[in-house]
């Protein structure tokens, strides 16, 4: 039974950003058109996430707040959690996100802590005024417990020295801290240059498990690091009977494709 979905309702960003595939193999610009999102839903009657997510911004989508009215009318009770850079989370739009009651996580991507470093990692952003809305998002929010937000740092050279000043600064302003290892989106961002450390093969690729992950074109792709193709195809299309099938061809990396990506390797 499928509790959790993860979907793309479109292809745009705003950012290019250093650690994402969007600089080096960028996609049309596409809008899901709502009636398939709708149907999408339709699959999934015990639905208590939607995560609305992928290679992309959500708050470009000028159609996220019928999304979430429609997702609210098909899920009442579904907990909807947005991943965003934090450029466009502007008052009006801050406001309307807040005004719906299934919206419970708000995670910011934030991979710097200078103005230098933040705006060499989320390349075409202003780290200052991202922060400022970050900062007046969680004063909207005063001490309402919901939605809890989050603030997520990547691990790269270039900015593991203020992985400290990062932590701290937003300890006390956000619910949680959370920082990753940087991935290379099975190869397709080199990433070589970026790695402070060197990966070991001690894990069983944890994506593998994670809940579907749709993009803006209906097809059911490998994970949330993979947007590249789809080895299932369409959701409407048996895609998804084939994601139900799906089996692992090795303790670490789940599928041959996989063995390029680093969704597999543990950082020590």
């Amino acid at each position: 039974m499928i509790e959790s979905v993860t979907i793309e309702t479109a292809t745009s960003c705003n950012a290019l950003c250093k650690i994402c595939p969007n600089q080096f193999k960028p996609r049309p610009h596409y809008l899901m058109p709502l009636e398939e999102f709708e149907t999408i839903l339709q699959f999934f009657p015990n639905l208590k996430g939607v995560v609305l997510c992928g290679m992309y911004e959500p708050l470009t989508d000028s159609r996220l707040n019928t999304i979430l009215d429609i997702i609210h009318a098909m899920h009442p009770e579904a907990a909807v959690t947005i991943f965003t850079n934090g450029a466009l989370l502007t008052d009006n739009v801050a406001k309307m996100l807040l005004s719906h009651q299934n919206f419970k996580n708000l995670v910011v991507s934030i991979h710097g802590f200078s103005k230098q470093v933040y705006e060499s990692m989320m390349r075409g952003l202003n780290r200052d005024e991202v922060y400022e809305n970050v900062i007046h998002f969680m004063q909207l929010v005063g001490y309402n417990p919901e939605p809890q937000v989050s603030v997520s740092f990547v691990r790269i050279k270039q900015n593991i020295h203020e992985l400290e000043a990062f932590r701290n600064f937003w300890k006390e302003k956000v619910d949680v801290v959370s920082d990753f290892e940087v991935m290379n989106w099975r190869g397709a961002v080199p990433i070589e240059e970026l790695l402070y450390e060197t990966p070991k093969h001690t894990r069983p690729c944890p994506m593998f498990e994670q809940p579907l992950v749709i993009d803006a074109f209906g097809r059911i792709v490998r994970c949330c690091y993979d947007f590249s193709e789809s080895p299932y195809g369409h959701i409407l299309k048996g895609g998804l009977k084939k994601w139900l099938s799906k089996r692992r061809i090795s303790d670490t990396y789940p599928m041959e494709e996989c063995r390029s990506c680093l969704g597999w390797k543990y950082y020590g």
